[in-house]
């Protein structure tokens, strides 16, 4: 009986000490990762757009138009030094979109994304939160030239395409904050696009994420992210499509697991709370506007 309770003890003591939530699974936080370490992640998130809104109107999909991308993506992270880490990430696409007289699908590498992470504050050494700062270039590495046969002839389709076929310039500030069993974390990013292929330019991109991360036990953590996402219009053949940009507001909660020190697992699932969307009353159409995602991670740390 004895060696039952003690037993026991162990195992709670294994399960419920040093309890650390797990960072976001889809944001960014103000931490860097430690000097001569290694972070190696595998991210697959599959969303579906079959929604279209004038404002926070959702209008009807006449001509049963759909998309579906499956985006992998491998990243790479590696502390050069204790307050500074560089990233890579690079991701494989799988896009399709279909309507009531067209159907399409493309798939292969897309463009690759570098970043460096610089470590303003560090709660460790007596500051009251972990501050980060980021500077990232998106390179024009995936392929953007793909035709479609289309109800209209044989097409580009810039948006079918794998990149964009521009250098885009990331500018993000972290701000994390643990407390015994949780953790709070910031994050704002701006991209700034620039002109690509096929005479195409994305809009700018502001993005705010805030997140909440507790410890259930040792391995098992619940957090949520509650993202505000603003994107300008885009651009083709220097002029704006009325059509697209616009704002949206989403939260996705996610179950983290510690497998060891080693490994982890998260799985999320996205859930879209308001948009206000661009459209274009003239030529009736709006952007398709995701109203589901999920995502999947996995973790290795060296």
């Amino acid at each position: 009986m004895k060696k039952i309770i003690i037993a026991l003890l162990a195992l709670a003591f294994s399960l419920f000490a040093n309890m650390t939530p797990m960072g976001p699974l889809n944001a960014g936080s103000g931490k860097v990762t430690k000097q001569g370490k290694i972070r190696v992640a595998f991210i697959h998130q599959y969303t579906s757009k079959d929604e279209a809104y004038n404002g926070n109107e959702k209008i009807a999909n006449t001509k049963d138009r759909k998309s579906t991308s499956k985006v992998t993506k491998l990243k790479l992270k590696y502390g050069l030094l204790d307050n500074l880490s560089i990233k890579m990430v690079v991701p494989y696409m799988d896009k399709k979109s279909r309507s009531n007289t067209d159907s399409y699908n493309n798939s292969g590498l897309g463009d690759m994304l570098l970043k460096t992470n610089y470590q303003i504050l560090s709660q460790k050494k007596g500051a009251p939160v972990f501050w980060s700062f980021s500077l990232g270039l998106k390179l024009d590495t995936a392929q953007t030239n793909k035709s479609f046969d289309t109800s209209k002839g044989v097409q580009v389709l810039p948006r079918m395409q794998l990149g964009t076929g521009s250098t885009d310039y990331y500018i993000e500030s972290g701000i994390t904050k643990f407390f015994d069993i949780s953790r709070i974390d910031g994050y704002v990013s701006y991209i700034k696009t620039t002109k690509g292929a096929n005479n195409y330019e994305y809009g700018d991109t502001k993005k705010l994420d805030l997140s909440y991360a507790y410890a259930i036990s040792k391995p098992l953590g619940f957090q949520a992210v509650l993202t505000y996402l603003e994107k300008s219009k885009h651009k083709e053949n220097n002029q704006e499509l009325n059509y697209t940009g616009g704002t949206q507001i989403y939260i996705t909660p996610a179950i983290t697991y510690k497998i060891n020190k080693k490994y982890d697992i998260s799985a999320g699932y996205t859930k879209f709370l308001k948009v206000n969307m661009n459209y274009d009353n003239s030529k009736k159409i709006g952007e398709l506007v995701a109203n589901d995602a999920f995502v999947l991670k996995f973790g290795m740390n060296f």
